[in-house]
């Protein structure tokens, strides 16, 4: 715990004692060593740092299971990082008014803070003239996109030189807030003229097996991706869309 000793510039060591300027210009003083874990663990003046440590824990826990998932498509787009996911989810958690600090879930959490979210450098709302619908029936076990709404022809980076495009849909469970084991299901649907509208895809249904616990998060994802075909057959350009969560608690 560091003591504020006023505006004197002291820096530097005496015996088991630390004095150093902070980065608001106020002079500090600490004792060497820190705290140490017992005491962290322990002690009742560190009980707030101890719940924010377990909800910072569940986010990003939550964080390395949709990154995992969506990895496929992540990996060749400019993607949004580990930490600052877990930054979001972590704001989902800290909007949980179910549960008291260091208890709240990220399931009890607004979903408007992620439903929607971009996880490419670029927009596949805005290339596709919006999103698909989304909801879960069957106790969970599916999840279904609906394109329909989505008429026109979209909106395409210029100067790509490909001839097809494609979207591939995710289904990440989450089930509880312990350990958070999950099952993932992923579609790639088929490739589409890029003078077509993706309302000729209709609905999709992803499986995932069973039903799905009460206490379990699901989400939606979809990835866009741009094809050119050589002797007929696709070849991957580009993953200019990236991947769009489509969030469902």
């Amino acid at each position: 715990m560091a003591i504020q000793v006023g505006m004197f510039p002291l820096t530097g060591s005496m015996g088991n004692i630390t004095f150093y300027q902070h980065a608001n210009g106020k002079f500090l003083a600490r004792q060497k060593g820190g705290v140490s874990r017992k005491r962290f663990l322990t002690a009742k003046e560190f009980e707030g740092s101890r719940r924010a440590g377990r909800e910072f824990g569940r986010a990003s826990r939550a964080s390395g299971i949709i990154r995992r998932a969506l990895w496929s498509s992540l990996r060749d787009v400019d993607k949004l990082g580990h930490s600052k996911l877990t930054a979001l989810l972590q704001r989902v958690i800290q909007t949980d008014k179910l549960h008291r600090k260091g208890e709240r879930l990220f399931a009890a959490g607004d979903r408007q803070l992620y439903q929607g979210l971009e996880l490419g450098k670029d927009s596949v709302a805005g290339m596709l003239g919006g999103l698909p619908d989304m909801e879960s029936f069957g106790e969970g076990r599916y999840l279904a996109f609906g394109f329909g709404k989505l008429s026109g022809i979209p909106i395409f980076p210029k100067g790509l030189e490909a001839d097809c495009y494609g979207l591939r849909v995710h289904g990440i469970v989450m089930a509880g807030e312990g350990k958070m084991p999950k099952h993932s299901k992923a579609k790639g649907l088929p490739l589409m003229p890029l003078d077509k509208g993706p309302e000729d895809f209709g609905s999709q249904v992803l499986d995932f097996g069973d039903a799905v616990t009460s206490d379990s998060v699901i989400l939606g994802a979809l990835s866009l991706r741009f094809f050119s075909k050589v002797n007929g057959a696709p070849y991957l350009l580009a993953e200019h869309g990236g991947v769009c969560l489509l969030g469902r608690g």
